[in-house]
């Protein structure tokens, strides 16, 4: 079991890190080659536009098809695409915007899958008492990710050619390929296996899983409670650097180290999670986290309210942010191990696409609403109205849903 949760733990950190790296460093290359905030803007919405595009058939072909094979088939699509990237890159030595969207593409499409169906499968790869903590794992390595890449990317980019970033991400992959290709998908043996009609068109396994989260409890509580929180949680994306930056003027360094801070309190969640077990009602430690999550931007007001100094601004948006990343791998992975262990394996794939598509939907709109938002009013009323709307309409969903809230873990 310990080589099962190495493999599947390591090969989702080093593939994380290497997608951030190549993002990272697709944007710079794009500013710095054009200067126009509008290019790297359609590769941030790339993401979102394949998710949707990909919604009616992924989940259904994840639900459908043996996951070891879908898994080890994107990251095979996945090396090939870098490769040739590279190679065709340093041959024609010139720009070309075209070859950049389609691969990032490719590597959004092959990454849904490869993410959505590693999360469908964890119930045969690990032990079900395990999955808390490989979940809480999982986190730390995406908060590792997140952390590393900026710096790193940074410096990469001072030193290499932008071709070596598509290397760096296909040697990446490439490992977590190796890795992958180790797992055991039948290692949890004694399973319930649920038969899947394979004869009906992949239009109505769409539907039916739209119809088993609208009528179930727990993945709807899920889907509409991850929802809000994407939607709300831009204010932050949004408003963080406008009001750290431009409407109380912190240095570079000052704002940097602000933001490591979320990325600290993300990884320090993690590890504590996966050193302990399983909350005893799962559903209402993450619904409660959400509730904090969105209380603690109320707080965000103070240096607007009292004309605090900067120095004292600084610690206070560190600590915010600090417990910001700590509550949101709170909310994130309890309910994610519920949900792997109470919704049947063959539907896991339609319910994780759905959640992760309107999550990415709902991001970018929330950064727009809120990017005009900021152009009109303080921070202050923004962060005190978005932290009273986002509680209010998770406590309602708490007791919406207090079937869901009273679950206990097996």
């Amino acid at each position: 079991m310990k080589q099962q949760i190495f493999d599947v733990v390591t090969g989702s950190l080093i593939s994380t890190l290497g997608s951030a790296l190549f993002e990272f460093g697709v944007g710079l290359y794009l500013l710095k080659k054009t200067g126009s905030s509008a290019q790297y803007a359609l590769v941030l919405m790339i993401g979102p536009i394949v998710m949707l595009a990909l919604l009616p058939i992924s989940g259904s072909i994840i639900d459908r098809f043996d996951h070891a094979k879908i898994i080890r088939f994107s990251q095979i699509i996945n090396v090939i695409s870098l490769l040739l990237f590279s190679i065709f890159y340093f041959i024609a030595v010139k720009f070309f915007l075209l070859e950049i969207l389609i691969l990032v593409i490719i590597l959004r499409a092959t990454g849904l899958f490869i993410s959505n169906t590693l999360n469908s499968s964890l119930r045969d790869l690990i032990p079900l008492e395990s999955l808390h903590r490989v979940n809480s794992l999982n986190q730390t390595g995406a908060s590792i990710a997140n952390i590393l890449s900026p710096a790193l990317g940074a410096v990469l980019f001072s030193l290499l050619p932008f071709e070596m970033f598509a290397l760096v991400q296909f040697v990446t992959e490439f490992l977590a390929m190796l890795l992958f290709l180790r797992l055991n998908f039948s290692f949890v043996e004694n399973k319930t296996i649920i038969k899947v009609k394979h004869d009906q068109h992949i239009w109505k396994d769409f539907t039916a899983g739209l119809k088993y989260v609208r009528l179930e409890h727990l993945p709807r509580l899920a889907t509409l409670s991850n929802a809000v929180t994407n939607f709300f949680i831009a204010s932050i994306n949004v408003g963080m650097a406008f009001t750290e930056v431009t409407f109380l003027h912190m240095t570079n360094a000052q704002f940097g180290f602000t933001e490591m801070s979320f990325g600290v309190g993300m990884l320090l969640a993690g590890l504590f999670l996966s050193a302990r077990s399983q909350f005893r009602f799962p559903a209402r430690a993450s619904m409660l986290a959400a509730v904090i999550l969105g209380l603690t931007l109320i707080p965000f007001g103070i240096p607007e309210w009292f004309h605090t100094s900067r120095l004292i601004n600084v610690g206070l948006f560190a600590f915010y942010n600090f417990i910001a990343g700590v509550l949101v791998v709170i909310k994130q992975t309890p309910i994610l191990s519920l949900l792997q262990t109470e919704v049947p394996t063959t539907m896991q794939g339609r319910v994780f696409t759905l959640q992760t598509t309107l999550g990415a939907l709902l991001s970018p709109l929330g950064a727009a609403a809120y990017g005009i938002l900021f152009g009109v009013f303080t921070p202050a009323p923004i962060y005190t109205v978005t932290g009273l709307l986002m509680a209010g309409l998770l406590v309602w969903l708490m007791f919406r849903y207090q079937d869901v809230m009273n679950i206990t873990t097996k």
